[in-house]
């Protein structure tokens, strides 16, 4: 279920706050934070956040403090503040904020905040999804990174991105995340997996990025961009320019921070590239 964060040091206004918002937008869920650090694990360990109201009044927002935290956690994410006064107005402005309550907040301008996170949450869940695979394997969307929680997950989802949109078939994803098992027990860890991977892309509002057709599966390499491709691409141009700009996008080896054994091939053969580019410049 998507969710409404309040921040608040303020107890009464908090309580208040979320009494009106359950009663306005009935079908999210809204959640009060007191602490900072609570609010910042949250984010980070969250999928579908409509937005963030925040009481720029409490003492952790002095000099709004905790608002620039947000913003560098996460410059994307819809916010919103609520203070006794417009102290903060013009702040409110430079910082993105959806709009700007002030304590108590009738109905009217709160349900109108509500539906501008809403909004805001929209926007953001169709903005670029980008895939970085240098270093890190890594899915960002508008700029923000993607937490994985279950590691299989993710391999599962770089195996596919490595195939550049080509089917996989079952076997082959079986052999590669789970070498050691057995028949049986592969299979019934790729059907989990499988599972997992296409409700975690369906909370993220991309459940059409991967097909499944006669035993395998597939990205659609049209719904993102990818360094690989790219540098791939531009390494294929064969211009000093081209080269320039493949260049800038190898920020560490392909996947070097994961042991993805089935990587390696793609490694070595980026890597001959990257020297051969080297040489060229």
């Amino acid at each position: 279920m998507k969710t409404t964060a309040i921040f608040s040091q303020d107890d009464a206004l908090a309580a208040g706050l979320k009494k009106q918002i359950d009663i306005l937008t009935p079908s999210f869920r809204t959640i009060v934070f007191t602490d900072p650090l609570d609010l910042l694990l949250w984010i980070t360990d969250s999928e579908d956040i409509v937005g963030i109201i925040i009481d720029v009044d409490s003492e952790a927002c002095a000099a709004l403090r905790l608002v620039r935290i947000l913003r560098e956690l996460d410059e994307n994410i819809p916010l919103a503040f609520i203070s006794s006064d417009e102290k903060y107005a013009v702040e409110a402005f430079e910082y993105g904020a959806c709009g700007y309550l002030r304590y108590p907040s009738d109905d009217e301008k709160l349900r109108f905040v509500c539906s501008k996170l809403e909004t805001e949450s929209a926007l953001f869940s169709r903005r670029r999804i980008y895939i970085k695979t240098f270093g890190s394997f890594a899915l960002e969307i508008g700029g923000r990174t993607v937490i994985w929680k279950a590691s299989k997950t993710k391999e599962m989802f770089a195996l596919l991105i490595d195939a550049r949109g080509a089917d996989v078939c079952t076997e082959k994803i079986q052999h590669a995340l789970w070498p050691d098992a057995d028949l049986e027990k592969a299979a019934a860890n790729y059907h989990t997996t499988t599972f997992n991977l296409r409700k975690k892309l369906r909370h993220l509002g991309l459940e059409e990025i991967i097909y499944s057709s006669r035993g395998s599966l597939r990205v659609d390499t049209s719904m993102f961009a990818c360094d690989l491709y790219e540098f791939e691409q531009y390494a294929a141009e064969g211009s000093i320019e081209s080269y320039r700009k493949a260049f800038e996008l190898y920020r560490g080896k392909y996947l070097e921070n994961h042991s993805y054994e089935w990587s390696k091939f793609t490694r070595v053969r980026i890597d001959m590239l990257f020297e051969q580019i080297c040489h060229s410049l």
